[in-house]
């Protein structure tokens, strides 16, 4: 049987029995018959997402629980949560199925211990050990390049650079927001509207578009995992760590795009868990020498001290610094990537097949705007049978 646990907003990782491994392996080397061992253990545990940091805002904390391959994710609902700090105690407030938010904004303090503390609906108690403010480190720069990848692939990297004058900070987390321009590539300043919807009367007309959506943008969050640990180099500067690379035929680079890197200054637990995660995570064979297997956060269960709980608690520094660069920067005069969806145009008919009734397939489009106008129909061979008046496309 395999698991899949939920691990925040953006990231998922599988823990895998000991057991389905050495099947496997032996299903794969057997010569003679395959044999079906089923394993038929679960365990419903608590999945925690939670850390705050020195930025002054509401912060947020998602509670989820294991869940079967076949099954959509479980979300912990009505559950009390709140973090205590120097004497006060921030209480959030569920505001989407286990999406909990504080009620006040506030920020992080050095040389202050925070708290998790978490009562499901159940009664069961949750907390984490103390932990301090890491060090306030900046980013320095951020910049891009075209290079050649370990593969060889050819494409744009963005790196970080930062410098730690107290040499205290040793270990980082990286996360990205990515925004990137959209043209699409077949739009005109007409769209198809339905005149009449009922056979005989089937009827279609073209005006003047009342806004422009030939240009939109795109925001996607990183869902990897990025940790760096510095203690065993002898500067204490982060130089040219590659946050993000995308291929020369990405389409999110075709236009304009746009990088927010945030970093985080974690703690040592922090970086080990984060580190076994992201091994977990990567693609590997069945030979790998990972053997994946239940991850330690700093989280315990205080009614029994046998329960899992998957989660780790961290009160992170965070800087963030933003990058802009355009596909002709790099890539003047080269063709644009190939945009992600096939827009191949159609001929829809317009007539239905019985009359009285509906018309036929056209206006059904149009209506549920499935389809944008690209031009009138001229009838060529390529759409034998297809008998509408204007070519369109998804």
């Amino acid at each position: 049987m395999k698991y899949k646990y939920s691990l925040l907003k953006k990231q998922w990782f599988q823990l895998w029995p000991f057991l389905f491994w050495i099947t496997l392996l032996s299903n794969f080397l057997s010569c003679t018959e395959d044999t079906v061992i089923e394993v038929d253990t679960f365990e419903s545990l608590l999945v925690i997402d939670a850390s705050i940091s020195n930025e002054v805002k509401q912060h947020e904390v998602l509670l989820t629980r294991t869940y079967r391959f076949e099954e959509e994710p479980a979300m912990e609902s009505g559950a009390s949560v709140k973090i205590i700090g120097s004497g006060n105690e921030y209480i959030f407030d569920e505001v989407a199925d286990g999406r909990y938010l504080s009620r006040s904004s506030f920020g992080a303090v050095l040389n202050t211990d925070y708290q998790l503390q978490i009562t499901t609906k159940d009664g069961a108690v949750y907390t984490s050990t103390n932990k301090k403010l890491t060090t306030i480190i900046e980013i320095d720069n951020v910049y891009s390049d075209r290079v050649l990848n370990d593969d060889g692939v050819d494409g744009m990297a963005i790196f970080v650079d930062s410098y730690d004058q107290s040499n205290t900070a040793k270990f980082y987390r990286y996360e990205y927001e990515e925004t990137f321009m959209i043209v699409a590539p077949n739009w005109v300043r007409e769209e198809a509207i339905v005149l009449g919807n009922e056979c005989p009367n089937c009827r279609v007309g073209l005006e003047e578009r009342r806004e422009n959506t030939r240009v939109c943008y795109r925001r996607e969050v990183s869902n990897q995992q990025n940790v760096l640990e510095n203690t065993s180099l002898d500067t204490d500067k982060v130089e040219g760590h590659l946050v993000r690379f995308l291929a020369s035929t990405d389409y999110k680079i075709s236009h304009r795009y746009s990088l927010l890197v945030k970093q985080f200054v974690i703690s040592e637990g922090a970086y080990t868990y984060y580190k076994t995660l992201g091994d977990f995570s990567s693609e590997g064979s069945i030979f790998s020498q990972i053997q994946t297997g239940f991850v330690e956060g700093n989280i315990k269960a205080q009614s029994d001290s046998n329960e899992k709980v998957i989660g780790y608690f961290d009160v992170n520094s965070v800087s963030e610094k933003r990058i802009f660069f355009n596909y002709s920067d790099y890539y003047a005069g080269v063709q644009l990537p190939d945009f992600p969806i096939l827009c191949s145009p159609q001929a829809p008919s317009l007539q239905g097949d019985y009359c009285p009734g509906p018309c036929g397939p056209l206006t059904t489009l149009i209506l549920n705007k499935a389809v944008s106008y690209l031009e009138d129909y001229a009838g060529t061979p390529a759409f034998d049978g297809e008998t509408g008046p204007y070519l369109v496309v998804p």
